[in-house]
C-alpha cells in the first residue's frame, strides 16, 4: 500500500469517526430534550430520559451514518484541495482513481458496520424504546392512541378498543376490550380473552357481552349480560394494523423477516411491508457506498482552492438527490409499482448514475494531459 492510499485513508476514516460522533451528539440534543418533556409531563425521573435518549442513539445512527459518510469524503477532499494537494498529485500523473480508492476501501468497512448496527442494535432499541414509552410514559410510537398504562386504549370509528398484550408471531391479542359507544354513551361492551385474526376477521374467545339501557340509567338490573365461548367481534379490518405496528419491521433481524414475511403470506396478507424492510436493510451498504462515491467525484474534482461554500452546496445538492430518490422508490415499492428488490436497490442506481457522470468529468483532464 503506498503512502498516498495510507495517507487517504487515515484522513478518511478519522474524518469519519469524526463527522458520525458529531452528527450523533447535535441530532441526540434534540431527541434528549424531547424525551425530558414527556418524562416531565408523565411525572417521570429525568434518568427516563436519558435511557430513551442513549437507546435512540442506535435508531438515528441509521440516518446519520450515510450522512456522515457523505460529509466526511467533501470536506477531506475540499481540505486537500485548498491546500493544492488534489493538483499537485495529478500533475504527478497519478489517476484521479487512485485518490478515491483508498476512501472506497475505507468505506466498504464503515457500511459493513452500519448493515451490523442497523440488523442487530437497532432492532432491540426500538424494542426498549417502546416498552419505555408504553411502560413508563404511556405512550406508544407511531400511531394515534389512547392510553390506560399500562394498557393501550385506541380509538378506531365510534369505538374504543383497549388491549392488554400482542403476539405478532402467532397474530393473538390478550385481554381486549371494546366500548361502541352511541350519542357519547357506553351501548355495549365487550370483553375477551383472546382474539385471533384470520383472515380478513377477528374472533374473539371467552367473550362477555354487557348491553347498556338507552337513557342512562345506574340500576345494575338495566344491564344485560351474555357469555359466549366465541364471536366474530365487530372491527373494522384495518384495526388488524395494531399487529404489524406491534411487529414492526423495525423490531426485527433479518431473519425474523423472512420469517414474517412468509407467515403472513401464508395467512393471507400482504407481506409487502416486511419485504421491502428486509430488501432495504440488505442494500443498505450499497446505498452508502455509492453516497460516498458520488460525494468523492464531486470533492477530488481539481480545482484551485476549492470552496467550502461550494463544497456545502455541492453535499446539499447530493443529500436531496439522495433523500428524493429514497422516498419515491420507497413509496413505488410500498404501493407495489416495482417490486421490493428494486424499491431498495433504486436509490443506489441513481446515485451510480450521477457518480458514473461524474467521473467522466474527473477523467477527462487526465486524458487531454495523456494525448498532449
Amino acid at each position: 500500500m503506498s503512502r498516498l492510499t495510507r495517507y487517504l485513508a487515515f484522513e478518511y476514516a478519522l474524518m469519519c469517526a469524526v463527522a458520525y460522533a458529531s452528527l450523533l451528539l447535535f441530532f441526540s440534543i434534540f431527541e434528549l430534550a424531547e424525551f425530558a418533556r414527556l418524562a416531565a409531563m408523565a411525572k417521570k425521573d429525568f434518568s427516563i430520559a436519558l435511557s430513551l435518549t442513549g437507546w435512540n442513539l442506535a435508531v438515528i445512527s441509521t440516518e446519520v451514518g450515510p450522512l456522515a459518510a457523505l460529509v466526511s469524503v467533501v470536506l477531506v477532499g475540499t481540505s486537500m484541495s485548498r491546500r493544492g494537494e488534489i493538483i499537485a498529485v495529478l500533475s504527478a500523473g497519478i489517476s484521479p482513481l487512485r485518490l478515491i480508492a483508498p476512501v472506497l476501501i475505507v468505506v466498504v468497512g464503515y457500511a459493513a458496520m452500519m448493515f451490523v448496527m442497523n440488523d442487530r442494535v437497532m432492532p432491540h432499541a426500538v424494542e426498549r424504546i417502546d416498552s419505555i414509552m408504553i411502560g413508563e410514559l404511556g405512550r406508544r410510537t407511531q400511531t394515534t392512541a389512547y392510553f390506560s398504562s399500562p394498557r393501550q386504549w385506541f380509538k378506531v370509528g365510534d369505538k374504543f378498543v383497549r388491549v392488554a398484550e400482542v403476539d405478532a408471531a402467532a397474530q393473538t391479542y390478550y385481554g381486549v376490550q371494546v366500548l361502541e359507544l352511541e350519542l357519547g354513551r357506553v351501548r355495549r361492551k365487550i370483553q375477551s380473552s383472546r382474539v385471533l385474526a384470520l383472515g380478513s376477521e377477528l374472533v374473539g374467545h371467552d367473550v362477555t357481552i354487557e348491553r347498556y339501557p338507552k337513557e342512562y340509567d345506574k340500576k345494575p338490573d338495566d344491564l344485560t349480560f351474555e357469555k359466549t365461548s366465541e364471536m366474530i367481534l365487530p372491527l373494522e379490518r384495518r384495526f388488524n394494523a395494531f399487529l404489524d405496528l406491534s411487529a414492526r419491521p423495525q423490531k426485527m433481524t433479518l431473519w425474523e423477516l423472512d420469517d414474517v414475511y412468509k407467515l403472513r403470506r401464508r395467512q393471507g396478507y400482504d407481506p409487502r411491508l416486511y419485504q421491502n424492510e428486509f430488501y432495504g436493510r440488505i442494500l443498505f451498504p450499497i446505498v452508502i457506498v455509492m453516497l460516498t462515491l458520488v460525494g468523492a467525484t464531486f470533492a477530488f474534482t481539481p480545482q484551485m482552492k476549492r470552496s467550502f461554500v461550494r463544497a456545502i452546496l455541492e453535499m446539499l445538492a447530493i443529500t436531496l438527490v439522495a433523500f428524493v430518490s429514497r422516498q419515491v422508490f420507497r413509496s413505488f415499492a410500498n404501493s407495489g409499482v416495482v417490486s421490493p428488490q428494486m424499491g431498495a436497490i433504486g436509490p443506489a442506481l441513481v446515485l451510480l448514475l450521477v457518480a458514473l457522470s461524474r467521473l467522466r468529468v474527473m477523467l477527462l483532464p487526465a486524458v487531454a494531459r495523456k494525448n498532449v
